[in-house]
């Protein structure tokens, strides 16, 4: 009995890595041709409006090519495959750049969501907030949050967008490494579960 939960518990340890991978595709943004938001196709990516630029600006990214919005009549989200009672780390790298921002510019927000098979939400919540206000031009600031997928969920959604219009707003908000990954401490839990279900029933 023993080998069995070293067994089972050792291919738990190793099966925790590969399972805490980004659950996004292009998380990154460095597949796709750069361009106008809406006008060319960023892979693993859906997207409304127009206000927004696929770029390769220098100093505005962290790979290759980023994101960045201007106008908050435009955003962007994905899918990805989520259970229930399994927790979700999201994680996405702003920054406000001194080179294309105002007095008055945009926040932004980063969403999570959950659905049922049916398509309906079961519930929407803000993860992370960027304030332009306070936070330092050309500095990268990390926005996360954990969530708990509720009963029912069937898949998961990561939402960005801008945030907060104001009389003469105007700037640009640069965004980058996108991320979601299920937490280990929840993983380590439903694994040790199905550990001793499959002791007690072997026992």
């Amino acid at each position: 009995m023993k080998k069995f939960v070293y067994a089972g518990l050792a291919a738990l340890l190793m099966w925790i890595p590969a399972a805490s991978a980004n659950l996004l595709t292009n998380g990154g943004f460095e597949d796709g041709n750069t361009g106008q938001l809406g006008v060319v196709s960023i892979p693993g990516w859906n997207n409304w409006g127009y206000s927004g630029w696929h770029h390769d600006d220098p100093g505005c990214m962290i790979g290759t090519k980023g994101m960045k919005f201007w106008w908050d009549d435009s955003g962007m989200w994905q899918d990805y495959a989520a259970a229930a009672g399994q927790t979700y780390f999201y994680c996405v790298q702003v920054m406000d750049a001194g080179r294309d921002t105002s007095p008055v510019n945009w926040d932004f927000r980063l969403e999570a969501e959950f659905y049922d098979s049916a398509n309906t939400q079961l519930t929407a919540v803000v993860l992370g907030y960027f304030d332009s206000s306070i936070q330092p031009d050309d500095t990268w600031v990390q926005l996360s949050g954990s969530i708990m997928a509720p009963a029912g969920t069937a898949y998961g959604r990561v939402v960005l967008r801008l945030w907060d219009w104001q009389p003469n707003i105007r700037g640009a908000i640069y965004f980058d490494e996108v991320s979601v990954v299920p937490e280990p401490a929840s993983l380590v839990a439903l694994g040790l579960g199905g550990l001793l279900l499959g002791r007690r029933y072997h026992g």
